[in-house]
């Protein structure tokens, strides 16, 4: 019975913002001011959420599309269109996405901190350079393919594009 009032005592006071007051020595209870309760604002983060969870859902029911019309003789050619198509599309949207960011971001304070998370970002760009990269020179060498050859190039240029402007 002990037990279930503490935890009741616990729960009532949940969302509920208990202003605490530090004291230390030599300090009047009545003289300290609470110290500023900084808050971050993510009101503007949904909209983001939900864009970059319909790029997610847009891609996986194309891959699954992709898979399933790829081994079929009639749809080969859809299957194809339609993965680079989709491809192209969210990769321009991805720029714009960066494009906006980097206008919001001047608004920004600037906070000095240690960049120690640079090295992956430019292992992970070097890589995508590359397949991009080869994305293009494959688009370029194949002249006999069923594949439009003018999509998988802006394809993978999109993607360099996309690398390159972070």
């Amino acid at each position: 019975m002990i037990g279930g009032h503490i935890i009741y005592n616990m729960w009532k006071n949940v969302g509920r913002r208990p202003i605490f007051k530090m004291v230390g020595e030599g300090d009047d209870v009545n003289d300290h001011k609470p110290r500023p309760y900084l808050r971050m604002d993510w009101s503007s983060s949904a909209i983001g959420l939900f864009l970059g969870l319909l790029a997610l859902v847009t891609l996986t029911i194309t891959l699954i599309l992709y898979f399933a019309l790829v081994n079929q003789e009639n749809f080969h050619l859809i299957a194809v269109l339609m993965i680079n198509v989709n491809d192209t599309i969210i990769n321009c949207l991805m720029v714009l996405a960066i494009i906006i960011g980097f206008i919001q971001i001047r608004n920004l304070q600037f906070v000095q901190s240690d960049n120690e998370h640079d090295i992956l970002m430019i292992i992970s760009a070097f890589g995508i350079f590359l397949y991009a990269s080869y994305t293009v020179i494959a688009g370029y060498l194949s002249t006999n393919s069923v594949e439009p050859v003018i999509l998988v190039i802006v394809n993978g240029i999109t993607e360099l594009v996309q690398v390159n402007t972070f």
